[in-house]
């Protein structure tokens, strides 16, 4: 999914969630390892935009699995030049695709962040406050809108 995932930004100069849910949706159909969550809401017929968030509201205890950090290494590499609100809200806009509890975009951001913070030459454990610095800024997190 991480190469999928990588495409669909080249391809679109960005995210897309309609392009990388429908890209996703189309690999899960012959793939063998699928997450049950993620093969769940990939298959859900719901619409790009609601699906993942419809399961965790469904499933609220089982929203928030690893399936959107493990892909998350090309889109951190590809969002490490840019802005610290732009790199979270990349990471969470990823997540979101098939992963809706808020926690999960939240652990893809941090290690958005740890990558980014490592390719620039610092240390990639000093980040590990930083989304939770944005998290409690008051009003609307920046660039916070799903893709």
């Amino acid at each position: 999914m991480a190469t999928i995932q990588a495409e669909s930004i080249l391809a679109n100069g960005g995210i897309d969630g309609a392009d990388l849910f429908e890209r996703f949706r189309v690999w899960a159909n012959d793939a063998n390892d699928v997450g049950i969550q993620t093969r769940a809401v990939l298959r859900s017929g719901k619409p790009w935009d609601v699906a993942a968030t419809e399961h965790f509201e469904r499933n609220p205890r089982s929203g928030a699995g690893n399936g959107s950090l493990m892909r998350s290494t090309p889109t951190a590499v590809h969002f490490a030049r840019s802005s610290v609100d732009e790199t979270i809200a990349a990471a969470r806009a990823t997540s979101i695709a098939t992963h809706g509890d808020p926690a999960a975009g939240w652990g893809t951001a941090l290690f958005h962040l740890m990558i980014r913070a490592a390719l620039a030459g610092d240390d990639p454990r000093r980040t590990r406050r930083r989304p939770c610095d944005v998290a409690r800024r008051p009003g609307p997190l920046p660039a916070d809108a799903r893709p």
